[in-house]
């Protein structure tokens, strides 16, 4: 089975973390991932020799690569690689690799493009000084990824792409940089994908 988060993104990394204790002593150790397929979600162990040397041989025994220690207060912890996953997502990124080698740099805009020709910075409410867009490289075949410059860029493409909006490949000219830290471009041509 491969494990996935919440985006559908492949996810082989889990933890094993101390619980319900104070200064590394007492509690329970619990395992926690953010792929929400994974059925060991929340299997509990003692925070005891005898508990991380089961979760030793539990991982094993699950198709996890372990390493354990302490944490800064002595609770026994793991840091835990599911292989099958892992090595799907690096076959992945090798694909993906592979087919943007090369690719056109450029950009996309989830929504249309304002017929006033600029965004809104939605936290001031001021006009940009064209259209926010994202960066983004394309592909000989078509498919296209964005390329995010930081968290907030993040935040923003995934409420985009919540929101259903259509999808533009974007040509002009940077002429600034949005509250977000996007591009913001004159736009010479869109093409919707």
């Amino acid at each position: 089975m491969l494990y996935v988060d919440h985006i559908d993104q492949l996810e082989p990394r889990a933890a094993i973390c101390h619980f319900g204790g104070q200064y590394g002593k007492g509690g329970y150790l619990s395992f926690c991932t953010t792929a929400i397929n994974n059925p060991h979600a929340a299997k509990r162990w003692d925070n005891t020799p005898d508990g991380i040397a089961e979760i030793g041989q539990w991982a094993q025994d699950n198709g996890y690569d372990v390493e354990t220690g302490k944490d800064v207060y002595g609770a026994y912890r793991a840091t835990l690689t599911h292989r099958e996953t892992a090595a799907a997502l690096a076959a992945k990124a090798a694909y993906d690799a592979a087919r943007f080698e090369g690719a056109e740099r450029g950009y996309i805009r989830f929504g249309d493009v304002p017929q006033s020709g600029f965004s809104r910075n939605y936290a001031t409410g001021e006009p940009e000084l064209g259209v926010s867009v994202f960066c983004a490289e394309f592909a000989a075949d078509g498919s296209w990824r964005p390329i995010l410059g930081s968290n907030q860029q993040l935040g923003s493409l995934l409420s985009l792409i919540a929101d259903d909006r259509p999808i533009y490949r974007i040509y002009g000219d940077a002429v600034g940089t949005g509250g977000d830290g996007e591009p913001v471009v004159k736009v010479t041509k869109k093409v919707r994908l």
